[in-house]
């Protein structure tokens, strides 16, 4: 009766774990946004930064710095969906930090790489 009892136990852990990682892959999926209609990869960068950060004002100069830049380091953007991690690096290489008021414009300052750029720190005090 005991091992019925661990096989019915690791049986129901799987399933519930099978159906997790399932409705998780959905769920994000049906949240990131595709953008297939950019003529270039460059400008689906740009358009998946302005969609993902709509509530900041992006000129298009900084889009543009930043697309460049990040072409020129990290090669050509292919992606579909835009990683936090690229977001997170835009955010860097702007004057968003430490203020973080998103009534501003944003300014790009310069790609942020601590191994081009080692001692700048964007979370220092103003």
């Amino acid at each position: 009766m005991k091992r019925r009892k661990v096989l019915i136990g690791a049986t129901v852990t799987t399933a519930a774990a099978v159906a997790g990682a399932y409705l998780w892959k959905t769920q994000s999926d049906s949240l990131s946004k595709d953008v297939d209609d950019a003529p270039t990869n460059e400008a689906r960068l740009a358009q998946l930064l302005r969609d993902r950060l709509s509530m900041l004002m992006l000129p298009d100069a900084t889009l543009e710095a930043f697309v460049q830049d990040h072409t020129h380091h990290e090669g050509e953007f292919k992606d579909k969906r835009l990683s936090s991690k690229v977001v997170q690096k835009f955010l860097l290489s702007t004057d968003f930090f430490p203020a973080a008021d998103e009534a501003q414009e944003l300014k790009y300052l310069a790609y942020h790489d601590p191994y081009l750029i080692p001692c700048r720190n964007p979370f220092r005090g103003t």
